[in-house]
This record gives structure tokens, sequence and C-alpha cells, in this order.
């Protein structure tokens, strides 16, 4: 399946440069080029905490892996309350007793609840204060762990001792931009593909078309969708938003982040995500239609 997934990902990276040397008529080539474009804000919000990871695992493990022993769970599923690729992934491992547990807390566990606590609430929901006390410590945490990291590399001197080196770091996230190259102009394609039949699909369910797209776009981020939220219908607010729960950023962050760590843990991924999101979105619907009797 990895074979197969990664064929798809360099078919993406052929078409999207092809429409790029065309003068992209067909709007790949600006996926192509996006891919690139997002390696700066990438860097910025994950490579400071996947430096900090060791140090925070060193402090936090004195008291969590205890406690989590006593209640009889890996402590590495304390790793997953980050998202996969805001650290999520780094302390779930260093916390974890057995790596395979912490594989799947740190890949699995924080892409679907770490990504919707540190990410998708936070920026869907910043009027409310709360999180935007947990977004800007998450943002001191990774603006620090970034800066004491490039100084350790420029100077070869660090305050904080253990940290994960700045390449290293940088190293996932260039792995990362190298898959969105593929998976952008993928999601576009298939995006293409898809709006007139969930267009057909949208009328019979009762959903305005808008939606259904907005599904296929939070797949690759939910940014865009949320700004569409005011052109949405009630149905269609509700359902997408129970929809980016799990599925959000999966052929893009999400999927590039494990195709450079742990490839093995890649069909995990793909498919807790995308029976996670579609499940809630067919329950959604289902109880949203009975609340409207």
């Amino acid at each position: 399946m990895n074979q197969i997934l990664m064929a798809i990902m360099a078919a993406g990276v052929v078409l999207g440069g092809m429409d790029r040397l065309l003068g992209n008529r067909f709007g790949y080539g600006e996926k192509f080029e996006e891919g690139f474009r997002l390696l700066g804000p990438t860097a910025l919000s994950m490579a400071g905490m996947i430096c900090l990871a060791p140090v925070l695992a060193n402090v936090l493990g004195k008291a969590i892996i205890p406690f989590y022993q006593a209640i009889g769970v890996d402590p590495s599923m304390f790793g997953s309350v980050l998202a996969i690729d805001m650290g999520g992934y780094q302390l779930a491992k260093e916390l974890a007793i057995d790596s395979s547990i912490g594989s799947y807390a740190g890949i699995v566990v924080s892409a679907i609840l770490g990504c919707t606590l540190v990410f998708t609430i936070p920026v869907g929901m910043g009027m409310i204060k709360g999180f935007c006390v947990l977004a800007n410590g998450i943002r001191v945490l990774v603006t620090v762990g970034l800066m004491l990291a490039a100084v350790e590399f420029l100077c070869g001197w660090n305050p904080i001792p253990g940290m994960t080196p700045i390449e290293d770091a940088m190293s996932v996230v260039s792995s990362i931009g190298v898959v969105l190259l593929g998976s952008l102009p993928a999601a576009e394609l298939l995006r293409q593909l898809l709006k007139k039949p969930f267009t057909l699909l949208g009328e019979r369910l009762g959903i305005k078309p808008l939606g259904f797209i907005g599904m296929l776009i939070g797949l690759v981020s939910p940014l865009p969708v949320l700004s569409m939220y005011q052109d949405m219908d009630e149905k269609g607010k509700v359902t997408i938003g129970a929809f980016l729960v799990s599925g959000t950023s999966l052929l893009a962050a999400h999927m590039g982040f494990v195709i450079s760590t742990e490839p093995a843990m890649l069909p995990a991924l793909i498919c807790g995500k995308l029976s996670g999101a579609i499940a809630a979105a067919v329950l959604t619907m289902c109880f949203h239609k009975e609340a409207r009797k």
C-alpha cells in the first residue's frame, strides 16, 4: 500500500510540475508551487517543538510516567495532546515504554486528538479566550525552541542541553515539503473530478455542494474551509465541522510527516483519519435530520 501511495504522490509531482511548465493552465502548477511556499510556515510551526521534545519529555516524564503506569496506560498517550507535526510524535516516542504504542499515540491519536486541540479549535474558535491562551502558549514554546536550536547551530552553545539539533528538525520539514509537491496537485485533481458528483450528492442529501467540496479541501488544510463557513448552510457547517475533527490535513502535512518518519504507519493514519471523518459526517447528517424533525 505504501508503494501505491508513494506512486500517487510521485504522479502528483509530475502533474503539478508539467502544468507549471505549461503556464499553470489547470491549477495544478499553482498547487505545486504552494507546496514549497508552505515550507516556511511549516518550519515555523513545528521545528521548534521538535527540537524541544526531548527536553519536555525529560522534565514532564518524572511526573507523567509514574502516573500513567499507575493507571495502566502507556505514558506515550500524553504526547497525543499535541498535534502530530507540532511535537506530538516526538513527545510520544520519548515517553513511550512500548515503542509500538508510542507510534500509535504519536501518529494516529496525535493526528486526530492533538491536531484538534492545538490547531483546529484554536484557529476556528480564536474569539474564545481559553483557546487563545492555549494557542499563545504553544506559540511561545515553539518560538523559544526554534530560537535556542538556531543559536546552538550557529554558536555551538545552548543553555538547555539535550535538544534535538535544528538540522534534524528541518530534515523532517523538508520531507513534508517534498510530499506536498505531489499531494496538493493530486488533491486538486481529485477535487475537480468529484465536483459534479458531490453537487448531485449534496442535492439528494440537502447539503449545498460547497459543504462537500469543503470536505475535500479540509483533507489538505482546514484554513480555507473555515473561511468558507459564512457561505455554507447550517447543515453543511455542522457536517463539515464534524468531518474536520478527524480528517483535517490528511493529504498534506500529516501524510508528509508520516512518510518522513514512519512510513509503515501510513495505512494506519489514513484508515484512522478517513474512517473517523466519514463516520462523523454520516452520523452528523443523520442526527441533524432527526433534530430538525
